[in-house]
């Protein structure tokens, strides 16, 4: 993306931080001091305009790029600063010019900074963050385009296709079978003819009715074991999926199988667990089973 393109994805209508994200993430300078090969320099709006928006614009110049804002700085609609001082810096001439062009050194830093120290406690907006509460977030806002896993639950709910997608996205390269049963379920008390009932509607005979896909169980793998601490932050996410969009009235069971080492390592050395990647006696060929309720 050239520099060009990225100044009109921008949407001016969005807030100081939005716009500075999109930026940041696009530029990837930590001081946002450049964008592409221009300097960019974040500074107030000469003006005294009502402020409609954080963003008053965006100007472009032969070497610099400002982003031009209608909040803080040290002159503009919000100086903190005597009024005598605005006008003296807000002035089209050779002085005006030179005290804008001092104070947005301070500006410039003092904007980054505010952006920094509201980036730094925004875990959910880190760069590496991948979490579904930030997917979410993206969606909402517009940041990035929404992923498949928005139109998921939809699926979810009618076919076994959509559930084995949604868990290969969550868990990448991870075998998946899903099996269905049926389950009988006993039901209060009875109704009885003779009381505006059908049967084969509203009633029935006996005193339980078959449920059919009302238990799923989710088998994952098998993988080696090894891989069982990197799915230790994908499986909440998944568990989380499974209770937000499966009916209430659905059971569900995640079985992991994981293929144990060839070797027989001893207890006491770092991330060995008894029953998972060690154990007493010989090794087999079987996988070792973890099964984690929803």
């Amino acid at each position: 993306m050239d520099k060009t393109a990225m100044i009109k994805m921008i949407n001016l209508k969005s807030d100081f931080f939005h716009i500075l994200e999109q930026i940041y993430q696009a530029v990837g300078a930590e001081e946002l001091t450049r964008l592409y090969d221009k300097n960019f320099i974040i500074r107030p709006a000469a003006a005294l305009n009502f402020p409609v928006r954080d963003v008053f614009r965006i100007l472009e110049e032969p070497a610099n790029v400002y982003l031009e804002c209608q909040f803080l700085g040290l002159y503009g609609v919000d100086s903190p600063l005597p009024g005598y001082f605005n006008e003296l810096c807000l002035k089209q001439d050779d002085t005006g010019c030179k005290l804008r062009d001092f104070l947005d050194v301070i500006n410039h830093r003092s904007y980054v900074l505010y952006f920094l120290a509201w980036r730094a406690f925004q875990p959910e907006r880190t760069v590496n963050s991948t979490g579904t509460y930030l997917a979410f977030i993206n969606a909402l806002s517009g940041y990035q385009p929404t992923t498949d896993v928005f139109t998921w639950p939809h699926f979810i709910a009618q076919t076994l296709d959509g559930l084995k997608a949604a868990i290969v996205h969550i868990i990448p390269d991870i075998p998946v079978c899903i099996h269905r049963y049926p389950e009988w379920t006993e039901m209060g008390e009875p109704p009885f003819l003779g009381k505006e009932l059908s049967l084969g509607d509203s009633s029935f005979l006996g005193t339980r009715i078959l449920l059919l896909g009302s238990f799923l169980d989710i088998e994952l793998g098998p993988l080696p074991s090894d891989r069982v601490q990197s799915l230790q932050a994908s499986l909440p996410t998944l568990q989380g999926l499974l209770r937000t969009n499966l009916d209430v009235h659905m059971h569900c069971k995640i079985t992991l199988f994981l293929i144990p080492n060839r070797y027989s390592p001893g207890l006491g050395s770092k991330n060995l667990f008894l029953g998972r990647e060690s154990w007493l006696g010989d090794g087999g060929d079987k996988p070792i089973q973890l099964r984690m309720n929803i």
